[in-house]
């Protein structure tokens, strides 16, 4: 999947994530499936083309959380962390 992908479509797969400082090993993802309360650390593909860290972003429900993104690197009170391509 290029970056910046814009299209709405399925994804073709889901993995479940252990965060840490690596990147995902099967390139950006179109979204995350997050199980929980809390929040996640992830770095994203930024606006500007640059990895951009996010901390501390805030989960409410667990579910979709349609962010493309290269890493998560934690996660506080979240159950688990699925990435979807």
């Amino acid at each position: 999947m290029p970056p910046y992908s814009s299209q709405i479509v399925t994804g073709y797969d889901i993995i479940p994530i252990t965060p840490g400082a690596a990147n995902f090993s099967e390139g950006p993802c179109r979204a995350l499936w997050v199980e929980g309360f809390g929040t996640v650390d992830i770095t994203t593909l930024g606006a500007d083309g640059k990895d951009t860290d996010r901390d501390g972003v805030p989960i409410e429900n667990g579910g979709l959380f349609p962010v493309q993104c290269i890493k998560v690197r934690a996660i506080t009170g979240i159950t688990s962390v699925w990435a979807i391509y």
